[in-house]
């Protein structure tokens, strides 16, 4: 029997220190592993739970579904670093729980508050990371990988496989993809594609409505480059090439790009990585234009920028920052 040795999953991760050849370095991996992200850590210490208690498993079938649905407490806090269990049959039975529990792990829900952002790790080797205020519906079998963006904003890094296509749905629309890499954007008002890396195409889904405006076509095919914004009202489907598309997924890195921003729509971007809301009092000032880059929930470094470029003062209530010229210095 072979074992990865560059594990991608919780389920490759107890396979790999579980091998014969597992070395000192393959257990410091595992630890940067699971740094990267809470999504990691907790699904390792559920498929650690599944591999602690393989000797039962031969005892009888009731306690697979007892395992998936809850793993006990005491076997998730045993030691990180597995010893072999030294029952083949513990460990065959083990082993085959693997791909279907890895797979349980990924049929669930997936969220972020306001100002936070994380990544998800599937069973396929597709990795998704989620933007602030997010969450995502995943569900894999052996034919389709479909997730619904139910809010917020999702980058996928989807691993290729052409007879198992990847779905996003959202706002009535599908992504559909085999392998590549694409930032995904919903509101009320529209959905956002911008892609980095192969291509995608965007068609109707089974829910969206019906219609016939001029450019909202069934189907529209996006390369590297290419980002599109499909309206809800159905008001037609635009697509433009973007030099700068990479920028549509700094969040990932906590940064906002700005190049000629319209203030007012800066500040509306802003506004969603923090509970403070920046708002300004004078409408006319959302026409003027912002460039910069800025950490996702700095609001001190963009207060400071719209002082110095429009004299633009602020004054708090509550969790609100209104943003106003001062008569006097004008």
């Amino acid at each position: 029997m072979s074992f990865d040795k560059h594990p991608r999953t919780a389920a490759e991760w107890i396979a790999r220190l579980n091998a014969s050849d597992v070395s000192d370095g393959d257990r410091t991996a595992l630890v940067a592993w699971l740094d990267e992200t809470p999504e990691n850590r907790r699904q390792f210490e559920h498929v650690r739970a599944v591999w602690n208690l393989a000797p039962a498993l031969a005892l009888g079938s009731g306690i697979r579904s007892r395992l998936v649905m809850e793993p006990p407490a005491s076997a998730i806090r045993r030691n990180m670093f597995l010893q072999p269990m030294g029952l083949g049959i513990a460990a065959v039975l083990c082993l085959a729980l693997f791909g279907a529990f890895a797979l349980s792990l990924n049929q669930g829900v997936y969220s972020t508050k306001v100002g936070e952002h994380s990544s998800v790790a599937l069973e396929d080797g597709s990795t998704v990371w989620l933007n602030t205020d997010s969450r995502i519906r995943v569900k894999l079998d052996d034919k389709m990988r479909v997730v619904s963006l139910e809010k917020g904003e999702a980058f996928f890094k989807v691993a290729h496989n052409a007879a198992r296509p990847f779905v996003v749905e959202a706002n009535g629309r599908r992504v559909v993809v085999t392998g590549t890499q694409f930032d995904v954007r919903r509101d009320s008002s529209a959905l956002e594609v911008a892609v980095l890396e192969g291509h995608v195409r965007v068609d109707q889904g089974s829910d969206a409505a019906p219609t016939a405006a001029i450019g909202q076509a069934d189907e529209v095919n996006l390369l590297a480059g290419d980002e599109a914004r499909f309206s809800s009202s159905g008001t037609g489907a635009r697509v433009q090439r973007n030099a700068q598309v990479a920028g549509k997924a700094a969040w990932r890195d906590g940064k906002i790009y700005l190049e000629r921003a319209v203030l007012g729509a800066a500040l509306d971007e802003i506004n969603r990585y923090t509970d403070i809301k920046l708002v300004l009092e004078d409408e006319k000032a959302r026409n003027l234009s912002i460039s910069g880059v800025f950490r996702t929930g700095d609001i001190d470094s963009v207060l400071f920028s719209v002082r110095e470029l429009y004299q633009l003062q602020a004054r708090r209530k509550g969790d609100v920052i209104v943003l106003y010229r001062d008569r006097k210095s004008s």
